[in-house]
Formats: structure tokens, C-alpha cells, sequence
């Protein structure tokens, strides 16, 4: 995988790594220019978008995910894959073996964290939604005051959104005044 890291960052290669691989996004990295990357790759490996070179990847706007062929022409996609990365400013990092436990222990954290970032912005958007009425919305806010995902867990107002949530039934949402949920 290659990015380009942030100056400044304390985070680790490893777990830049664990990270990115995950889809999400990391405050150790800076998005990257993929078009450049690509036209730098174009001159370096001519052919390499439409040839087996040996060479497969996958571009985001802050990582590049590769896949290499082994043997001669993994090889060369490899010194092409590296002198790109070294005029673009990239770090290239093979995970085989190389990631720490400390690293995997401080991704797993991080992952959880923003899991949890990502629970409370979908229960915002079920507030919302429920407040205009919808009735699914309202299910999935009571559930998340049920379990205490995203928000404090609350029986009292699990309940009263259920109870919302059944009265508005499986047509609710349709824009007909009442049952709009108030909640807060």
C-alpha cells in the first residue's frame, strides 16, 4: 500500500497501514494526486493500464492499494511502483509480518472510535428523520436508546419511541400530519 504521510504525524507506518486497509480515513495521511500518480506511472511503465505488467491497483484519495505479480514482471512493476513513489512523495509499506501488536492494539482502538464517530452521525440522522415521522427511523433511534449505540442508553425514551414508531406504522414518513416524534 503507499500514501502520502502527513507531516508531523506520530502514527506509525503499521498503523497507517491497519487503517487505510480498512476503508477508513486517517489523520496521519494527506489525500494524494491520483492523477499525477498516474501519469508518472504512465511514463514509467508504459502500457501498464491495459498490458499485464504485473501490476494491479486499486487508487482512493488517500492510499493506493497494490496488488503484484511474482516473478520477473512483479519485479519490474515493483521498481516502477517504487521510483513513482519516491518522485510523488509516497511511503510504500508490504504488511507481511511487519506490523507490531502495539499497532495493531492502537488500530483496533482507533477503528472502535470511529465506529462509535460513525454510529452517533447515523443517530443524529435518525432524529431527524424521526422527528419529521418516519417510522423506520424512529425503530432504528429506539433500538439505538435500547442498546446505548451511538447515545446514552435511555429505556424510558426507547419506549416512548417505540410507541411513536408503532402508531405511525409502515406508511408513516409520507408527509400526513401527526405522530411526528419530538425528541430531546
Amino acid at each position: 500500500m503507499l500514501w502520502r504521510s502527513r507531516a508531523g504525524s506520530r502514527r506509525s507506518r503499521g498503523f497507517i497501514y491497519l487503517v487505510l486497509a480498512e476503508g477508513l480515513p486517517c489523520d496521519g495521511v494527506e489525500p494524494i494526486d491520483v492523477d499525477a500518480i498516474q501519469r508518472d506511472l504512465d511514463q514509467a511503465s508504459p502500457g501498464w493500464r491495459t498490458e499485464d505488467v504485473g501490476l494491479q491497483w486499486n487508487l482512493s484519495a488517500t492510499s493506493i492499494s497494490v496488488s503484484l505479480s511474482s516473478g520477473g514482471r512483479g519485479d519490474g512493476a515493483l521498481e516502477a511502483l517504487r521510483a513513482v513513489a519516491t518522485r510523488q512523495g509516497l511511503t510504500i509499506f508490504d504488511p507481511q509480518g511487519t506490523i507490531s501488536k502495539k499497532d495493531r492494539q492502537a488500530a483496533a482502538k482507533y477503528l472502535e472510535s470511529q465506529e462509535e464517530v460513525a454510529t452517533q452521525e447515523q443517530v443524529g440522522v435518525w432524529m431527524r428523520a424521526a422527528e419529521r415521522g418516519e417510522a423506520d427511523a424512529m425503530n432504528e433511534l429506539g433500538n439505538a436508546y435500547s442498546w446505548g449505540e451511538g447515545i446514552r442508553a435511555n429505556a424510558g425514551l426507547a419506549g416512548a419511541v417505540a410507541r411513536a414508531s408503532s402508531r405511525r406504522g409502515p406508511r408513516a414518513g409520507n408527509g400526513e400530519p401527526g405522530g411526528v416524534l419530538s425528541v430531546g
